[in-house]
């Protein structure tokens, strides 16, 4: 803590024994662990454990198949239909139990609905995803890199993506804590436009449009045990997205950005139209190799 970690993440690699010396280690230390599931636990395992978060929900849809046990054979014998394994053998009283289980150990759960939304465009070629003008934003070399994987399964990750949802309702009607977060370095996924997808997501999930928004301020700050930022209230560090319209007659308004307050600068709409014309040029010109190499 002392060097400003905030919290450990798993890695969804770990084994059982890594996975024991992660917890040790973060309980030592006075800190909480977050993230993925680790393929040799099951979710209801690091849920008991402590783990505070679960990001994705794979391991989540997994966990209330009736055929559990055995979907790690039967997945490898027929990939190809994955998608229809996991729906038809979905049980609702499996995932009541898990639900009610991550809402007594304090589990929140981040879907990330618009990393599965955006995987699903891609497989079905849709125009908004693959060639929208939110990509001028990234640079080429990776529109280029990106173009080689789309295509794919529509209808089998269109079966999956509408069981995702279904899960985040049913999870948040249960009251398990939801929260937003979505991804970074996916094809075809926009970091700040994945964000107002997220939240479109949600709110086609059961949440409100209340809710969606306190998922993605109030709550992930207290989450990350912060106390000074999420809410508009005296004392509050001002750090504010002022809009045009109101986000809670229509979630889709966040997107209708009038000005910004941030660390006590005013960025009004001619400053931020200036900013996103210098965030695309960059992208335009950067030669980068989206490999790393």
């Amino acid at each position: 803590m002392a060097e400003g970690v905030d919290f450990v993440k798993v890695n969804g690699g770990l084994t059982r024994e890594s996975f024991s010396a992660v917890v040790n280690a973060s309980r030592r230390a006075g800190l909480p662990f977050v993230g993925h599931v680790p393929r040799e636990l099951s979710v209801g395992e690091v849920s008991d454990a402590g783990q505070r978060s679960i990001e994705h929900l794979d391991r989540i849809l997994r966990a209330s198949s009736e055929l559990e046990d055995h979907l790690t054979t039967l997945l490898s014998e027929q990939p190809l239909r994955r998608a229809r394994i996991l729906v038809d053998s979905f049980s609702t009283e499996k995932l009541e139990a898990l639900a009610d289980r991550l809402q007594r150990n304090g589990t929140s759960v981040v879907p990330t609905l618009s990393l599965y939304r955006t995987g699903l465009g891609v497989a079905r070629g849709e125009k908004t995803i693959v060639e929208g003008e939110r990509l001028l934003y990234i640079p080429e070399s990776y529109r280029e890199s990106w173009a080689a994987i789309q295509g794919g399964r529509p209808n089998h990750e269109g079966l999956l993506f509408d069981k995702y949802v279904e899960l985040v309702g049913f999870l948040h009607r249960r009251g398990v804590q939801i929260l937003v977060g979505t991804d970074v370095v996916k094809p075809f996924f926009v970091p700040s436009f994945s964000l107002h997808d997220e939240l479109g997501l949600l709110v086609s999930s059961g949440l409100t449009e209340m809710e969606a928004l306190q998922a993605a301020t109030r709550d992930a700050t207290r989450f990350v045990d912060l106390h000074d930022v999420g809410t508009i209230e005296q004392d509050m560090v001002a750090d504010l997205v002022l809009l045009n319209t109101d986000p809670i007659e229509n979630i889709g308004n966040t997107r209708s950005v009038a000005s910004v307050v941030s660390a006590g600068q005013f960025f009004g709409r001619a400053e931020l139209k200036a900013i996103s014309s210098n965030i695309r040029r960059n992208a335009a010109s950067w030669a980068g190799d989206p490999t790393g190499r």
